[in-house]
């Protein structure tokens, strides 16, 4: 797990980031142009995992570390504007805030026809979702990405790039480490098969 950890802490990836994305009004990024190329390129990485379903539907659990305290916030900024009276108050507050060193999200992708979602949630609260349409037929405006969300796309498709990637390279593993372990049985089983028959034979000659 710990190596999970620090792919996500190489793309710049943290807890804090998917609960914001989580806390809006509008949970949704409707993705358009180039940040759809990001959707499909996402989507074409979960591809590479059996599908579980219908309509193409992929999860699984990825784990990501709670921010730092220089992520979460500026220290000294806050001191200076009065939120804070110390350093320590500030590294309380974000202890309490940030409570559990890892957190769990489940990740999902679907596509029917050619409509695309990709959502994160724990199993009971849905923090986002990643679509090329919206769910709100009425909804009033839009909401495209911003160049703060583009750039977490733009982290989120390195991540899971490599954290796919390493997910197969380990199931490979697995199965030529099972493999050679199917060929050493069987080999064992027919030489002993072997010494059991000539033993059996010998009590009759």
């Amino acid at each position: 797990m710990h190596l999970f950890i620090d792919l996500a802490k190489e793309c710049g990836l943290n807890a804090a980031i998917f609960e914001q994305l989580g806390s809006g009004r509008n949970t949704e990024i409707v993705v358009d142009n180039d940040t759809l190329k990001m959707l499909v390129k996402l989507q074409e990485q979960f591809a590479q995992l059996e599908k579980m379903g219908d309509d193409e539907y992929r999860g699984f659990y990825i784990e990501l570390p709670r921010p730092t305290p220089e992520e979460w916030g500026d220290c000294e900024a806050s001191i200076a504007d009065g939120e804070y009276e110390s350093k320590e108050e500030y590294l309380r507050d974000w202890e309490l805030s940030n409570p559990r060193e890892m957190v769990w999200y489940h990740v999902s992708s679907a596509r029917y026809k050619e409509n695309r979602t990709i959502q994160f949630s724990d199993r009971k609260h849905s923090y986002f979702t990643i679509a090329n349409y919206s769910r709100y037929i009425n909804r009033v405006g839009n909401n495209f990405p911003n160049e703060w969300q583009r750039d977490f796309l733009a982290k989120l498709t390195l991540h899971f790039h490599k954290l796919i990637d390493t997910i197969i390279k380990s199931l490979q593993h697995d199965c030529q480490l099972f493999r050679s372990f199917y060929v050493c049985f069987m080999t064992c089983f027919h030489k002993f098969m072997e010494v059991g028959i000539v033993q059996t034979m010998a009590k009759f000659f």
